[in-house]
């Protein structure tokens, strides 16, 4: 009896010693699972905070009917992260196809995708101010603005492309001439504009 009895508990501790270290296994891993602060989508997507530049190049529709359409070339640099597509400053300049004026806007620039990692579509928004020489009058500094829409079209570990649909606008101030001539009312600048670009 004495024997069953010793067999009986023996077999006993040798069932719950093997659930107990199983159960010990498991409380560690999910204590470094707990740790571990990390986003799983950041994990997944190798995302990390870098710095970032672009260019990007397009063409301007006058929205205003004053035959100011215009070309554009645009250079950017800043940061890139998880959420933030894009981060910094750029500075830009816009050629008026059909007379010598130009504008020359200076921004700080914004662009996200609203989740950690990179989607097809992202948001853009620009805002500073711009140097316009529009015909022979002086130049100004006036403010600028453009909110856009953009679509990525490929995109490598380090390197993507980009189209971005966008609204741009520029205020453009009254050209005061001498006293006995009055005051020319020159049009703000108000653009539906698209561009192709490329960011590192």
């Amino acid at each position: 009896m004495m024997k069953r009895l010793v067999f009986f508990v023996s077999l006993m501790l040798g069932c719950c010693i093997p659930a107990e270290a199983q159960h010990v296994v498991i409380d560690v891993s999910s204590l470094e699972a707990v740790t571990d602060k990390t986003p799983i989508a950041e994990k997944k997507a190798g995302i990390e905070s870098r710095f970032s530049w672009g260019m990007d190049v397009g063409s301007c529709i006058d929205m205003t009917g004053n035959d100011m359409s215009a070309l554009d070339i645009n250079a950017y640099f800043g940061y890139s992260g998880p959420y933030v597509r894009f981060a910094g400053v750029g500075a830009g300049i816009d050629m008026m196809v059909s007379s010598s004026s130009n504008a020359y806007p200076i921004y700080a620039m914004f662009r996200t995708d609203f989740r950690p990692t990179p989607q097809l579509c992202f948001f853009e928004l620009r805002g500073g101010v711009s140097f316009s020489n529009i015909e022979s009058y002086p130049m100004q500094t006036t403010p600028f603005g453009s909110i856009g829409l953009g679509v990525t079209l490929a995109k490598g570990k380090k390197f993507s492309s980009h189209i971005v649909l966008s609204y741009n606008y520029t205020k453009l101030d009254d050209v005061r001439l001498a006293e006995d001539q009055g005051v020319i009312r020159v049009h703000d600048l108000q653009y539906a504009a698209i561009r192709i670009g490329v960011a590192f």
